[in-house]
């Protein structure tokens, strides 16, 4: 543990932006760390400009994230491919890629079409033995099942997790509305 001799010399080398960081994250820091943050900003006579500068990045930051979560979702081919291509050694890199780049909504998504391709090619084989059916009917059954999951995502799956972030942010219905 850091006493305040330590963190005074550690938080006097950070940048401005960090400082501010500990200050807005104050609950994930000690009181002692927090008050060591509050004495360097005050050392360094930080403006009221260089805090907003701070805030409006920190807004921008939310706004990507959200971005990110509500309106950059699978383009249509994606979800394809991850439908057909369900097994998880053919599709592993992008999904590695979207969780790098925070592209969370696209992660459930690529999971949601994965899991659903491979149920779909599970009922139409247990359809092709059980009714006897032909290699093509049941690959027929497997393709079209791409229709009831891609509707189900656009009206149900991706409306839950607007919703989910919506109330992790605190905006109700009414505030999304007026703006």
């Amino acid at each position: 543990m850091m006493n305040r001799q330590d963190l005074q010399e550690t938080y006097s080398k950070m940048e401005t932006e960090k400082l501010l960081e500990i200050l807005d994250r104050k609950f994930d820091y000690t009181e002692l760390a927090v008050s060591v943050a509050l004495e360097e900003l005050g050392r360094r006579k930080v403006s009221e400009e260089e805090i907003k500068n701070y805030k409006t990045e920190q807004i921008n930051n939310l706004n990507t994230f959200i971005k990110r979560n509500v309106s950059d979702d699978l383009t249509l081919v994606q979800k394809n491919l991850f439908y057909f291509l369900w097994l998880p050694v053919l599709n592993f890199a992008f999904k590695m890629n979207f969780k790098q780049d925070g592209y969370l909504l696209k992660l459930k998504q690529a999971n949601y079409y994965s899991l659903l391709g491979f149920l779909f090619l599970t009922i139409s084989g247990i359809i092709l033995v059980a009714f006897d059916l032909s290699d093509i009917s049941s690959l027929a059954i497997w393709i079209f099942g791409f229709l009831p999951s891609y509707f189900f995502d656009e009206y149900f799956n991706r409306q839950q997790q607007i919703e989910k972030l919506r109330r992790a942010f605190g905006e109700d219905d009414n505030e999304s509305n007026v703006k």
